[in-house]
């Protein structure tokens, strides 16, 4: 593994670039200072990348089978993984291959998160239930049966509440000390994934009727509800102001949207295929979004929409997309098995 991390595979740019994997990649997350890059994949292993000058292979863990799910904690730099074989894995960054396991119901991963300061741990899982486990006991576990379906995201916020999506249609939130439910949604949702505000008070979610839904997390009031006339909407996200929903559709067209009366604010077509997200930069209130030809574009809106910056990434699907706004680095995931970091500003690989 120690030779084969360190094999440097050259991109026909003459750009480094390196493999993570065998085999496809479920799940990356970078540490707080951008230092390092958790990644999970196809063959079953959860590892942990020093991406600063030239990447090298740091830590790795075993799963017996796909690691499905993975997220590092802000403060501590814990990691947690979860896999398709049943188990939920908890390691530190800088200690080692050290770990220990949260124990729960073998059953398959589908979804992790951690609480800011690595308080308390959720994993979701393909039958619906939703996990919740204090890291000094792991082996007692509090069970939330959320969902009809496969857990499709969770969310701690600020205050410890945790928000979780299913592909019944359903987001639910739960409050401290998690004995009693809030259902958000029962409306049916798109596949896109929900978008929270930046403090994490807020909710946008898109229907499967195209129309769009915000909800407050504490109480799950709806707040707004869009009626749009777009194509089908297959890209969210907040403003940084949350005064707006930025939207992007299977056209390649992005729109704003008042978030507090649902009128329609400025609509423009930027993209040539669909658009598969939109990041946004809250230091220099720029966006970046990818459509699924692998074409990038950074653009703000002093007025209305303007594109600033247009440069294609890759040569096939473009699956997710991560920007590092304090190295101006995006971190780009294809069909390719490969990661590739750019400048986002320069659309040069680094």
């Amino acid at each position: 593994l120690d030779v084969y991390a360190r094999q440097r595979v050259e991109a026909e740019s003459g750009m480094p670039i390196f493999t993570a994997h065998p085999g496809a990649i479920r799940s990356a997350s970078f540490t707080p200072d951008s230092n390092f890059l958790a990644t999970g994949g196809d063959d079953g292993t959860a590892r942990v990348w020093r991406v600063i000058d030239s990447p090298y292979l740091a830590r790795s863990l075993a799963h017996s089978d796909v690691v499905t799910a993975l997220t590092v904690d802000r403060k501590d730099q814990i990691v947690a993984s979860g896999s398709r074989d049943g188990t939920v894995r908890v390691w530190n960054i800088h200690a080692g291959n050290a770990s220990y396991e949260l124990k729960g119901p073998r059953r398959p991963v589908t979804s992790v998160a951690i609480q800011e300061g690595g308080h308390m741990i959720a994993a979701g899982y393909r039958n619906g239930d939703v996990h919740v486990w204090d890291p000094s006991k792991p082996t007692e576990s509090q069970s939330l049966p959320t969902h009809r379906g496969a857990v499709t995201g969770l969310h701690f916020d600020g205050a410890g509440s945790l928000v979780s999506s299913g592909a019944d249609g359903i987001l639910a939130g739960w409050s401290l000390p998690f004995d009693s439910g809030l259902v958000i949604s029962q409306k049916p949702l798109a596949s896109v994934p929900f978008a929270l505000t930046r403090n994490r008070s807020g909710v946008a979610v898109i229907r499967d009727d195209n129309q769009i839904e915000l909800f407050l997390t504490k109480d799950g009031r709806r707040v707004t509800e869009i009626q749009t006339q777009a194509g089908r909407l297959t890209a969210l996200a907040w403003s940084p102001d949350n005064t707006a929903i930025v939207t992007g559709d299977e056209r390649g067209e992005i729109a704003f949207w008042n978030s507090r009366n649902g009128q329609l604010q400025a609509a423009r077509a930027l993209h040539s295929a669909s658009i598969r997200q939109i990041l946004m930069d809250p230091k220099r209130g720029r966006y970046v979004t990818g459509d699924v030809d692998g074409t990038i574009k950074i653009w703000d809106t002093l007025t209305e929409p303007q594109e600033l910056t247009s440069f294609t990434v890759l040569d096939n699907e473009l699956l997710s997309m991560c920007l590092i706004p304090d190295h101006d680095w995006l971190v780009v995931a294809g069909a390719g098995q490969k990661l590739r970091l750019f400048g986002w500003r320069t659309g040069k690989l680094v």
